[in-house]
């Protein structure tokens, strides 16, 4: 079990998601949930607001990027879970 401030690593296959829980969201919160010199519109807005805050709650936790489709046991686990949920079991 894991203890309270210990540190974990959370692996995802979306560096994107990656990005956001690392770098980009703090920056975009500071800006008022805008991006850019332009302050452009974040897409899907209530999700990075949602994996900020849980980044924020968590800062022990490692966010950290893996390929996907490249053989990781617990990525191929993860995206037949995906697969199955959205009705296409293999």
């Amino acid at each position: 079990m894991v203890q309270v401030g210990e540190g974990i690593s959370v692996f995802s296959d979306s560096q994107y998601c990656v990005k956001i829980a690392t770098t980009w969201a703090a920056r975009w919160k500071k800006n008022g949930w805008t991006r850019g010199k332009k302050k452009e519109e974040i897409k899907n807005l209530d999700l990075v607001r949602e994996l900020h805050e849980l980044a924020t709650l968590r800062p022990s936790a490692k966010a950290e990027w893996i390929k996907g489709h490249a053989g990781n046991r617990w990525n191929e686990y993860a995206d037949a879970l995906s697969r199955a949920y959205q009705g296409e079991v293999t």
